[in-house]
């Protein structure tokens, strides 16, 4: 569960402005305290933790928990049980949204510094539990996940050599209308499990303000009586990235990003610390998407509609193109026939299942996207699934919406309050080819009910 409460109590004496300060300079040393994994020269034991499975049988679970631990500096860990299987797991300080959540037990913590361990459990029955001693390991090998950074447009996450994912993050361009239009807000590329084909779609095609994996809302206001629309940014809006840190380790790539989100006067009225990580499985990707909005402003209100706010994934543009009769969707109620798509809307004469389609655990859409390099009328279609896990801790109502062209996700209307910051948690399981709607429930089981994780002495 997210907390956000923890932090309004322990700021609440402060005033405004100081309150938005504090909150800004804990952004930056999140941002600055995450570094590269370090190798290690000893094997002493540092943890030992109990993971209990609960009612799920767990398979390839990525547990990500958090642990007080004396040294916080970024490194992979051994993890042991008592036949010394060993799985690898990796220490890197915590989420954004955690270390404002646990900060009022830093000072009981002594010295003590909060970290996050993130590793993949391969099974464990429903029911059972496994302890597991964490120990310091050498690295031997450099991390099979590289960033290549051209240091002002794009970030490219590499595993093995081939593409993860890319952060699109070119400042704003006011050169022309066509490059505003190419720059005015960030987002990420989402590439195949195996490296070979992207999936998401950038500036330009059907709907040019839909982008890869996109967060921001198209009706917002503040203050006195300001709009601003960070999703179309049409009247002077913009997102911009301000801070930039990327991370490799032997168990993810990860993305961390303070942006600025600029009114029609191009001031900032919210900064968002944005955080992507990345883990490779046999035939998919995992890709965690956590964030934070704090407000530098009062009355700060999101809102918008199922299309143009919110998170959303918007898939290559060869989908509209040339597939979009194949697109379908698994919904909690089961699986839908190509073509076929829901939308939320509370119109008068609305059906009911559109009415209904709020507070979704998951929702996954399963698109054929075309080599791009096939000429005439022969092409090879792959296809692939992209599940959208809602941690159930997000605001709601949560509306989702679909579309046959590859564009899905879900919104929330919401007020963000400058000592409280909104924090939201998503995650995207991308596989080759088609999943059932069984298949899909299990993943999203296990994201929202985690494994429950107990520190032993």
């Amino acid at each position: 569960m997210l907390k956000t409460d923890v932090l309004s109590i322990t700021l609440s004496f402060l005033k405004p402005r100081v309150r938005r300060c504090l909150l800004l300079l804990v952004a930056l040393n999140w941002l600055t305290l995450h570094g590269e994994c370090q190798a290690q020269k000893t094997s002493k034991p540092i943890f030992k933790i109990k993971v209990d499975a609960g009612e799920i049988a767990r398979s390839n679970d990525i547990v990500r928990t958090l642990l007080w631990l004396e040294n916080n500096e970024p490194r992979a860990v051994a993890l042991t049980d008592k036949s010394d299987n060993e799985l690898t797991g990796q220490l890197s300080s915590p989420s954004y949204s955690d270390v404002l959540a646990y900060a009022d037990q830093s000072k009981a913590a002594g010295n003590k510094k909060l970290v996050e361990l993130t590793f993949v459990l391969p099974s464990l029955a429903a029911g059972k539990s496994v302890t597991l001693t964490g120990k310091e390991t050498k690295r031997t090998t450099p991390p099979k996940f590289q960033w290549h950074d051209d240091g002002s447009t794009r970030a490219e996450l590499q595993h093995d050599g081939k593409p993860v994912m890319a952060y699109m993050y070119e400042e704003v361009d006011n050169g022309s209308p066509e490059r505003r239009k190419a720059t005015y807000k960030v987002f990420h590329h989402v590439y195949s499990p195996n490296g070979d084909r992207l999936l998401t779609k950038g500036p330009g095609g059907l709907f040019p303000h839909h982008r890869g994996i996109f967060f921001g809302f198209n009706r917002i206001s503040y203050g006195n009586n300001q709009q601003a629309d960070v999703w179309h940014c049409s009247k002077g809006e913009s997102q911009i990235n301000r801070k930039l840190v990327t991370t490799t380790n032997p168990v993810f790539g990860q993305s961390r990003s303070l942006i600025d989100w600029n009114g029609r006067d191009g001031q900032p009225f919210a900064k968002e610390s944005r955080e992507l990580t990345a883990i490779k499985l046999d035939k998919a990707t995992v890709i965690d998407f956590r964030t934070s909005l704090v407000s530098l402003v009062e009355q700060l209100k999101l809102d918008g509609d199922p299309q143009h706010a919110g998170v959303q994934f918007r898939a290559s543009q060869l989908v509209p193109d040339k597939t979009k009769q194949l697109t379908y969707y698994n919904r909690p109620d089961g699986q839908g026939a190509p073509g076929k798509f829901r939308n939320w809307s509370n119109k008068k004469n609305e059906s009911d299942i559109n009415k209904s389609h709020i507070n979704l655990p998951f929702l996954a859409m399963t698109i054929a996207i075309p080599d791009a390099t096939t000429k005439g009328k022969e092409t090879e279609n792959s296809v692939y699934t992209i599940a959208y896990l809602s941690d159930d801790a997000n605001p709601k109502p949560s509306r989702f919406s679909e579309r046959d062209y590859g564009r899905f996700g879900s919104y929330f209307p919401t007020t963000v309050a400058p000592e409280a910051p909104l924090s939201v948690r998503y995650r995207y399981w991308i596989v080759d080819g088609a999943a059932d709607t069984k298949t899909i429930k299990h993943l999203s089981d296990q994201f929202a009910q985690p494994v429950k994780v107990e520190v032993l002495k």
